[in-house]
C-alpha cells in the first residue's frame, strides 16, 4: 500500500460512526496524444495534467485513484472509491500526498 498522508472521515456504518483512513493525492502526469492530420511533429507534445482523487490502489505499475468516495453503504461498500482514473506509472511525473 502506499505511505503518505492519511485522512480520518467520520462514516455511517449501520447506527454507528467510524473512521475511514483514506488517502488524498495530487497525481501530475503526462498524456499521451496522437494525431489523425498533417501536424508537423514540431506542434506535437504530451500535455502536462492533474488528477485529485483518493488513492484506491498502487502497484509498481499503475496507480489508481477515485474521485468520489462512499461514506454510507447506500450505493456500495463503505469508503469505496468510485470515478476510477488508471494512471500507468510512466506517465506519472510527481504524486503529492495532501
Amino acid at each position: 500500500m502506499v505511505k503518505g498522508k492519511v485522512i480520518h472521515l467520520p462514516v455511517k456504518g449501520g447506527d454507528e460512526e467510524q473512521l475511514l483512513d483514506l488517502q488524498l493525492v495530487l497525481v501530475t502526469w503526462k498524456d499521451i496524444i496522437a494525431t489523425s492530420g498533417w501536424e508537423d511533429g514540431a506542434d506535437v507534445s504530451c500535455p502536462l495534467l492533474s488528477t485529485i482523487g483518493w488513492v484506491y490502489s498502487e502497484d509498481e505499475d499503475e496507480m489508481k485513484v477515485g474521485n468520489t468516495v462512499e461514506l454510507t453503504n447506500a450505493i456500495g461498500d463503505v469508503g469505496q472509491p468510485y470515478g476510477i482514473t488508471c494512471l500507468p506509472k510512466g506517465c506519472i511525473v510527481s504524486i503529492e500526498y495532501l
